[in-house]
Order: C-alpha cells, then sequence, then structure tokens
C-alpha cells in the first residue's frame, strides 16, 4: 500500500520545492492546493499542486474541502475528492507548522516528514527566496517590496521557531521525521532518499503473530 506525506516546517524552508521535486521526478501525486493568496510565487507559475480562485469562490468551495487552513490573511483548502480519486497513489501535501496537529486529526493516515532550519542558518531562506526570484534582475522598487515580504517570513519564522520542541514531540508521535536543512543540498541528499525509502506502508504485525511472539 502506498504512503502519503505531509510536509510541515517553517516558511521559506523548501516545503514546495520537495513536493514539486517528488511529482516532477518521482510520480508523486500532489494534492492541489486551493488558496484565495492573489500573490502567485515564480515557482507556482504552471505548477498544478496549486489553484488559485478569488476569495468568493473559495468561500463557494468550503464544503468540497476535507482541510482548511488560513497563513498570513490567506486561506488554502484540499478537496476531498481529490484525495479520494487519488488513493492508490503517494500524495503529497505542505502545509504550515500551527496547522499540523489538527490536519493528522482531520485526515489521518499521513506520514509526516518535518523540514527545520537552526536560528543560526536563518540566512539560508532569504538566500533561497531572493534567488527564486531573481532579486538581481528586479528594479529597486521591486527589490524593497520583496525584502519586506522577507522581513515578514522570518518574522514568522522566528515565532514557529519558538515551538519547535512542541511540533518535534507531534511529528514523532505519529512515526514521522524531522530533518535538519544545513543547505540547498539536504533536500536531496537526505529528505527525497528518506521519502523514497518509505513510499510503501510497512505491513502491520497480525494479532497472531504478536500473541505468538509473546507465547514463547
Amino acid at each position: 500500500m502506498t504512503q502519503k506525506f505531509v510536509f510541515v516546517g517553517i516558511t521559506g524552508v523548501g516545503r514546495t520545492f520537495l513536493e514539486l521535486e517528488l511529482q516532477k521526478s518521482h510520480g508523486f501525486y500532489s494534492w492541489p492546493k486551493y488558496t484565495d493568496r492573489q500573490e502567485q510565487r515564480s515557482e507556482e507559475i504552471g505548477a498544478s499542486n496549486v489553484v488559485f480562485v478569488s476569495k468568493e469562490q473559495f468561500d463557494e468551495m468550503q464544503d468540497d474541502f476535507v482541510f482548511t487552513l488560513t497563513h498570513l490573511n490567506n486561506r488554502s483548502g484540499w478537496r476531498r475528492q481529490d484525495l479520494v480519486d487519488n488513493q492508490n497513489k503517494n500524495i503529497t501535501l505542505s502545509i504550515t507548522l500551527e496547522a499540523f496537529a489538527d490536519f493528522m486529526v482531520r485526515v489521518p493516515g499521513f506520514l509526516p516528514i518535518m523540514l527545520h532550519v537552526d536560528l543560526e542558518n536563518f540566512s539560508l531562506i532569504e538566500q533561497r527566496v531572493k534567488t527564486r526570484e531573481n532579486y538581481v534582475n528586479l528594479t529597486p522598487e521591486q527589490q524593497k517590496y520583496l525584502d519586506e515580504r522577507i522581513q515578514e517570513r522570518l518574522i514568522s519564522a522566528r515565532y514557529e521557531l519558538e515551538q519547535f520542541a512542541f511540533y518535534q514531540k507531534t511529528i514523532l508521535k505519529y512515526g514521522g521525521k524531522v530533518f535538519t536543512i544545513k543547505d540547498n543540498n539536504t533536500i536531496q541528499n537526505e529528505v527525497i532518499p528518506y521519502i523514497l525509502a518509505n513510499r510503501e506502508k510497512a505491513p502491520k504485525a497480525s494479532m497472531f503473530n504478536i500473541a505468538g511472539r509473546y507465547s514463547r
């Protein structure tokens, strides 16, 4: 049976990149996120896992969603039917840390993967966003706007980092794994190999086998 994965971590840590890489290179199904966020990021252009809708359309789709979250005043939702129609695939989605516990209760059966960055390595987040947005070729006005967005992300990330011990404990409770992102190669060299090695659910021991083990 195929395993399903949910990716969590502080904003800007690489969740979207991980999800798109698994979809593109390894045939995973990226559960589409419907969002009323109007600003489209560069990596989302042409991506099938993000569907932009108006706030009015999002309201009309409420009954279709099995899970929703709000982050930085933007709402995201995942359709129940998309999940039902792709049960035989390796399904992935990425969500915020603060929404993780609620997700695991509402949509059970997912293996959590947490991407973590230590405070002293926060510059990695800033560098990643600037590279992704082609910062050096932006106008001064565009650079100023992007700098403001990055600072908003870092403020949010610092707050989330303060809750790391709690989130780590919850991840482990559900059998998941925490990866510390050290550089731009960690996802390719550590995270993806782990996911590929665990893309099939481990068979659960039957009650007969368990009883036999303890009767000796």
